[in-house]
């Protein structure tokens, strides 16, 4: 997906994979979940106010981590 950000590439995920995909990644105001970070090329996780802004080049990689704490 090239010209697009991080936060196009949620909107595209959960448009074309449906009400499930929106109920795994997005909180109730349709913005990434906060227990889902983002981190591209393996540079370090993205800050979230960064997904509306970086902008995706072919060949990127995009992981979505689920961060899970525990005691």
């Amino acid at each position: 997906m090239a010209d697009g950000t991080v936060a196009d590439l949620v909107a595209r995920i959960v448009d074309r994979h449906g009400r499930q995909a929106g109920k795994i990644l997005l909180d109730p105001e349709g913005q990434l979940d906060m227990a889902i970070q983002v981190m591209i090329n393996d540079e370090g996780f993205l800050p979230r106010s960064e997904y509306s802004q970086r902008i995706l080049k072919d060949g990127d990689s995009v992981k979505f981590m689920l961060l899970v704490g525990g005691g």
